[in-house]
């Protein structure tokens, strides 16, 4: 055999391994990627399903927004827009009197395709308190605030101060979801009788000038 074959020979053996060793390294390297990534899928799921059963709903968001990066499955998002349906919820509840906007959330967190069961449940428990919430408020405490509101246009403070005590002597006010309306009455309670005492003070010193 001529030395040129020889050596033709050998350069596409080393060649061929060489090609092969590259084509075993990046098939190597993605596995372990794809590992790494099913790990941290893994990881994330599970740490948004921990955030769930603490009802920290904005975290639980977050964990299954990551878990999505790590891993693009429908699973993920759709925990993910339950989590935030269920964050965005109780945030207006306990911050707003918007709560046919939050009961509209908590509803689409309970009927969401594909959602997480421990969260379903816990919608639906959300839904059923949001709907006793708007109750009371529509019902009893709107009709009460707009009681108290035509006593102060009226100029009759004694009268709004005690529709205003009213309200946060309601059975239920104390509830985290009337939290703003706690806020608001406080607020209103105290200008109603800031209002009734300089009313007062007037009164009392017409009549002292009457007198003289």
């Amino acid at each position: 055999m001529k030395k040129s074959t020889i050596w033709s020979i050998v350069v596409v053996a080393v060649l061929a391994l060489g090609g092969a060793g590259a084509y075993f390294y990046s098939s190597q390297q993605k596995q372990s990627q794809e590992q790494t990534a099913s790990s941290s899928y893994s990881s994330h799921m599970q740490a948004g399903k921990e955030a769930v059963k603490a009802k920290k709903y904005s975290q639980a968001a977050d964990e299954f927004d990551q878990a999505y990066q790590a891993k693009a499955t429908a699973q993920a998002k759709n925990y993910q827009a339950q989590a935030e349906n269920l964050a965005d919820s109780v945030k207006l509840a306990k911050t707003t009197v918007k709560y046919a906007s939050a009961l509209n959330l908590a509803q689409k967190a309970q009927e969401q395709n594909g959602g997480y069961s421990v969260m379903t449940s816990q919608a639906k428990k959300l839904v059923k308190q949001l709907k006793a919430v708007k109750d009371n408020y529509d019902s009893e405490i709107k009709p009460l605030l707009n009681k108290a509101a035509k006593a102060m246009e009226d100029g009759d403070y004694d009268s709004a101060a005690s529709t205003y005590s009213s309200i946060l002597d309601l059975p239920y006010i104390n509830g985290a979801y009337y939290a703003k309306v706690r806020s608001n009455v406080k607020d209103l309670l105290k200008e109603a009788k800031s209002k009734k005492e300089d009313s007062s003070s007037s009164s009392e010193s017409s009549s002292s000038s009457s007198s003289d």
